[in-house]
């Protein structure tokens, strides 16, 4: 019969071993998860390159396809306008400046050419340059028999008011805004700039009605609770300025602007 010492020997010896047993499980447990995180973030990098890979595979395929067809036919104005908006995509300003100017050469007034030209000079921040093109677009076809119902002109009419919104011309901005309305009424992104407009016009009034009406076409559009957030606070409504900031954040988790006005407000 084993002495009580002994026995306790045993005992502490048996918890050292069971002790050792859970590190080591404790360890694979750590090594495994840790292997298992290790080959997801690798996946999805990998997934992540392979994808970039592809995509820039993709575009500079259609650059030397459009470039090809150019060089078939360098007097093809639709081509040379594919060419200049696939630069557009990524990045190329001045190269697709230069093949929708080429383009312009050919059928002055090709719409999608002026169009996108006076977007390539707005990406540039060339304000002044881009309303060149959108004016150009408007004196060409606003006079025409499809301008109610033409897409290019209303977009001119867009970009234009963007263009004149940046350069603090805010009745003209105004007005090509509510022009681009005249031709689809449902764009909840004109609405929501006009709004800015009047907000830098100091008339939250207006402004809260034109973030309405963004609302209307588009009810989670965390950017017009946003502007309707300022306009209230911009007339001194600080309680429905938060409840506004908020319907922001819920629509859009992220919105750091939001988090920050909102932020500002409850100091006060």
């Amino acid at each position: 019969m084993l002495s009580v010492p002994h026995q306790e020997t045993i005992d502490e010896e048996l918890q050292q071993e069971q002790r050792s047993l859970r590190r080591i499980n404790t360890t694979i447990k750590i090594v495994v998860f840790l292997f298992i995180v290790i080959a997801i973030a690798f996946s999805v990098f990998y997934g992540y390159n392979y994808y970039m890979q592809q995509q820039i595979s993709f575009e500079s395929k259609a650059i030397q396809e459009a470039k090809s067809t150019i060089r078939a036919q360098p007097r093809n104005a639709d081509a040379r306008v594919r060419l200049g908006v696939l630069y557009l995509q990524v990045g190329r300003y001045d190269d697709a400046i230069e093949q929708l100017k080429e383009a312009q050469k050919i059928q002055r007034d090709h719409q999608e050419a002026l169009l996108y030209c006076g977007v390539a000079y707005m990406k540039k921040e060339n304000y002044n340059e881009a309303l060149k093109y959108f004016d150009k677009e408007i004196q060409y076809y606003e006079v025409t028999v499809y301008a109610k119902t033409n897409q290019w002109l209303e977009q001119a009419y867009y970009y234009g008011g963007v263009s004149h919104w940046k350069k603090k011309r805010y009745e003209k901005a105004v007005e090509y805004l509510q022009d681009a309305l005249g031709i689809k009424g449902s764009n909840s992104d004109t609405y929501l700039v006009l709004g800015r407009v009047y907000l830098d016009m100091k008339k939250p009034d207006e402004a809260i009605g034109q973030f309405y009406k963004a609302l209307e076409f588009d009810p989670k559009y965390a950017d017009a609770y946003f502007g309707l957030g300022l306009a209230y606070e911009q007339k001194g409504d600080k309680e429905e300025a938060k409840k506004q900031y908020k319907n922001a954040i819920a629509v859009k988790p992220d919105f750091q602007m939001a988090k920050d006005a909102l932020g500002e407000l409850e100091k006060k």
